[in-house]
C-alpha cells in the first residue's frame, strides 16, 4: 500500500463554490495539477520527447512499409488492366468481367495477400481503360 500524506489548502469561498457546483473532486484536482508540474522536470520531458520520438520511428518504418506494399499493389492493378485492355474487356457486361477476373487473378491476388475486392479491380480497369481511350484519341 502506497503512503499518502494530507494536504490542506485555503480557498475563498468562491472557489470552493466553484468547485462544489461544478462537481469537481478537490483532490483529484490537486493531484493531477502536481502531476503536471512534475511532468514538466527536464528529465521528464526528455524522457518523454525520447518516448515520442521513437513512436515516430516506428510509425516511420509502418508508413514505409505501406508506401512499399501499395507501390506492389499499384504495379500488379497496372498489370491486370493492361491485360484487360488487350482483350477488349471493356466491350463485355461486368458480370462477365467479374466472373473473368475471379477466374483469372483471384488466386494469384489471394498468393500475394491483396485483398481489394473484384469489383474495386473491375472499377480500376475500366478507368484505365476509358484514361486510354481518352489519351488515344
Amino acid at each position: 500500500m502506497r503512503k499518502s500524506y494530507d494536504f490542506h489548502v485555503r480557498i475563498t469561498e468562491e472557489q470552493h463554490l466553484f468547485l462544489k457546483n461544478m462537481g469537481i473532486n478537490k483532490s483529484k484536482l490537486v493531484q493531477d495539477a502536481i502531476y503536471r508540474k512534475m511532468q514538466e522536470i527536464p528529465e521528464n520531458l526528455k524522457k518523454r520527447k525520447d518516448e515520442i520520438l521513437k513512436e515516430l520511428e516506428e510509425i516511420n518504418e509502418k508508413l514505409e512499409n505501406i508506401k512499399a506494399r501499395n507501390t506492389e499493389e499499384e504495379y500488379y492493378l497496372d498489370a491486370i488492366a493492361r491485360e484487360f485492355q488487350q482483350f477488349h474487356r471493356e466491350k463485355y457486361g461486368d458480370t462477365q468481367n467479374i466472373r473473368w477476373l475471379e477466374d483469372r487473378y483471384r488466386e494469384k491476388l489471394d498468393s500475394k495477400n491483396i485483398l481489394i475486392p473484384i469489383e474495386d479491380i473491375l472499377k480500376y480497369c475500366i478507368e484505365k481503360s476509358k484514361i486510354k481511350k481518352e489519351v488515344g484519341k
